[in-house]
């Protein structure tokens, strides 16, 4: 169940704009009506239709408790502020289950194979104040929850099976000549693959990891010494009257040379479209051009919209998205922060590099997840005008 439309939109107060909009999914009736209608659930489905009015009082019930978290996270300092907003997301998280899963994701049926978190954290060594980001960053290991059949469970695996990728947005100009004049539009010119993301690498996924993905943690990153794995990029689309097929343009911004290179190795054209593309060579970085006909197949990692002038790319190949990486990122600061509290607040008393970066992580998350979820709730995405 992908979601292949955006929607644009401006405001000073993000997290404000996501919230009330949210608000409309406590009416029990009008979710009921779009889990029905996003399952093709008829009238005369009296079973499914009693199990989608219970699953939207349980939307209800886990989005009123996302929004407590998050309150009593802006109340509250860094020392246990990672452990209100996991505990926010993972409400986010099973709001989303319960919206594009069947009645078998019910939180009842849920408890019965998946009373876990699905996520397990592993602390390689004691990340020590003094030490760089890297180093602190990547002894912090995210591992996936498994039964004793070797069975992935928990909350985190259910979300994931029905997680899919966004779509990549970019201006589309219409040029009408005889007119003089022309048509712009911001749209949805890249549409993501049905498929969820990978599972979890059996030895697990590191805070650095999830930081790296994630394009408003760069400059920070960059400060404490850090290459994120991410490539910034711009896409749009043009095309000369109607019904011509639109020339797609995707400029790769300057970023170090591994990255573009790490980039470029994760795009999948079919071979008979390799010599449809033109790629112009730029001091650091390039722009491709190819027309958008279906003779052309491609594919693109994953991809984050920060806003509409600029597109991340991750080179990483984890393709959990930005939600995902959000997801493990707060799973392993929360419980970082709850069960080693002799070791985080001597960060948090030092302002060490970890501290400082889990602080910046925070501070986003205010503003992206509650986006985010709107975005799933409405089933389309949305991205700000900058």
């Amino acid at each position: 169940m992908i979601i292949d439309s955006i929607n644009l939109i401006r405001t000073r107060d993000v997290p404000r704009y996501a919230w009330s909009r949210i608000g409309q999914f406590q009416n029990i009736q009008h979710t009921s009506d779009l889990i029905c209608q996003l399952h093709s659930i008829s009238e005369a489905d009296r079973d499914n239709r009693k199990n989608a009015k219970s699953q939207a009082e349980q939307i209800k019930y886990c989005l009123s408790q996302a929004q407590e978290y998050f309150d009593a996270a802006t109340a509250v300092s860094l020392a246990t502020r990672p452990v209100l907003l996991y505990y926010a997301v993972m409400s986010m998280a099973l709001a989303e289950v319960l919206l594009k899963q069947t009645g078998d994701s019910r939180l009842s049926k849920l408890r019965e194979q998946h009373n876990c978190h699905g996520l397990q954290l592993s602390v390689h060594t004691d990340p020590k104040p003094d030490e760089r980001l890297a180093q602190s960053a990547s002894t912090l290991v995210a591992k996936a929850q498994k039964d004793s059949l070797g069975s992935r469970r928990g909350t985190f695996e259910v979300w994931r099976t029905s997680a899919r990728e966004y779509p990549a947005g970019g201006w589309h100009t219409i040029n009408l000549p005889e007119l003089g004049a022309e048509q712009r539009q911001y749209r949805t010119l890249l549409t993501p693959a049905d498929e969820p993301p990978p599972p979890l690498p059996r030895s697990g996924i590191t805070l650095l990891d999830c930081l790296s993905e994630l394009p408003y943690m760069l400059e920070l990153l960059r400060r404490l010494g850090v290459t994120g794995n991410v490539v910034h990029t711009k896409l749009h689309s043009q095309q000369t009257n109607l019904p011509s097929l639109p020339s797609i343009q995707l400029i790769v911004h300057p970023n170090p040379p591994g990255l573009i290179e790490k980039f470029g190795e994760n795009i999948r054209v079919n071979p008979d479209a390799v010599n449809r593309l033109n790629i112009k060579e730029l001091p650091s970085g390039y722009i491709m051009s190819y027309v958008a006909d279906p003779g052309i197949t491609m594919s693109f990692p994953n991809s984050i919209c920060m806003d509409d002038e600029s597109l991340y790319f991750s080179c990483s190949g984890l393709n959990l998205g930005e939600f995902g990486s959000l997801y493990v990122a707060l799973h392993i600061c929360g419980n970082f922060a709850r069960y080693y509290p002799d070791i985080w607040l001597k960060h948090i008393e030092r302002n060490s590099p970890l501290a400082m970066a889990i602080d910046e992580l925070c501070a986003h998350a205010f503003e992206r997840l509650p986006l985010l979820t709107l975005s799933e709730l409405l089933r389309v995405y949305h991205v700000l005008q900058k």
